[in-house]
């Protein structure tokens, strides 16, 4: 059985985790420290593979403006976010390009719409594409970069048991820590009976979704377009066109796989959208052409986010409840909560000013 002490221990290894490893250690950069501090990523990729690499990942305003509701603040504040960092950092498996909302047939829809975007009619905003693979692959790379800015060790296992102070893996290993960040997402609410400290991870729903990717060389720019009840967007630089998404609530979070009933049938309702409005993309596509990828989100009430601290520990951090917007408030939490957490840590960072 061996024993580390860690300054900060983060849990997790998809987006939320790696784009806040990549703010912090950043700031590291920028502002070395005397002592380095020991800094520990643990997560396992292959019992509990990443959602994030199962994501439709775009990122766009969808007629959003702020000081409507807190959900909205964050996402407002998200894009923006997002748009910096790109513009800063120029990063691989990203797409710029622009996405077309379409209105419904109904009246409801039609209003909902016209509440949303101010008129009846389509409208084109600008968005960003995520290509799962590359963007991870991507940042997992810069991240690897920076960690000469500290004693950065990736440590691949479960995690079995969390206390106040200590984190135990499957093997045993006893990690000790200043501070923890949970990046696990769904799987630490499916698993929160490992976790009983932590009351955060008792709260929420874990919801399972799924779209279908079909391979389709339409050009080389990134488009989408979104209707009443899903989208569909092209990843040109894996000549792919998503189809999506749904989102099924999991009642039973130990032993419920998915339905893909509900995919097919929003495929067909998305198929007769299409040709509504006269996209064709899907006239030559046989259903059973399509790949199905799937992955579990875990959503709070009016699919309001957190990230934050843990009451009643004032040393255990998590990032939670981002639904299906993972791609855009990842980028929000983590220049949050870099803030946060170098404030929590030691007195030699304390005495920083940042």
């Amino acid at each position: 059985m061996s024993i580390e002490n860690k300054h900060l221990i983060v849990f997790g290894g998809g987006i939320s985790s790696e784009v806040f490893l990549f703010y912090f250690l950043q700031k590291l950069k920028k502002h070395p420290l005397t002592s380095p501090l020991k800094i520990t990523q643990i997560f396992d990729d292959i019992t509990f593979p990443s959602c994030s690499l199962n994501s439709t990942a775009f990122v766009c305003p969808r007629g959003i403006k702020k000081g409507l509701s807190p959900l909205g603040d964050h996402l407002y504040e998200a894009f923006n976010e997002v748009d910096l960092f790109i513009k800063e950092n120029s990063p691989a498996g990203v797409n710029i390009g622009t996405i077309t909302h379409h209105p419904g047939k109904d009246e409801v829809s039609i209003n909902k719409f016209l509440r949303r975007y101010g008129q009846q009619i389509k409208t084109t905003e600008n968005c960003f594409y995520f290509t799962p693979t590359i963007f991870i692959n991507w940042i997992r790379k810069q991240n690897e970069e920076l960690k000469q800015f500290c004693d950065f060790k990736k440590k691949h296992s479960e995690v079995k048991i969390i206390k106040h102070d200590k984190l135990i893996t499957i093997n045993d290993e006893i990690l000790l820590f200043d501070n923890l960040l949970i990046c696990a997402g769904a799987y630490a609410t499916i698993q929160e009976n490992r976790y009983p400290e932590i009351d955060a991870l008792k709260f929420g729903q874990v919801v399972s979704g799924s779209f279908f990717s079909f391979n389709q060389d339409l050009g080389e720019t990134s488009f989408g377009h979104t209707f009443d009840e899903g989208y569909c967007i092209y990843r040109p630089d894996l000549k792919k066109l998503i189809i999506g998404s749904t989102s099924i609530k999991i009642k039973n979070k130990e032993t419920e796989d998915f339905s893909l009933h509900p995919l097919h049938e929003l495929y067909h309702r998305i198929k007769e959208e299409m040709a509504r409005v006269g996209l064709n993309y899907l006239s030559s596509i046989l259903i059973d052409d399509g790949e199905i990828q799937k992955g579990y989100r875990h959503k709070y009430s009016k699919n309001r986010p957190y990230w934050g601290i843990t009451s009643p520990h004032n040393n255990i951090f998590t990032i939670r409840g981002l639904y299906k917007n993972g791609y855009g408030l990842s980028f929000l939490a983590a220049k949050e909560l870099t803030t946060t957490l170098l404030k929590n840590l030691n007195s030699s960072v304390r005495a920083i000013t940042f």
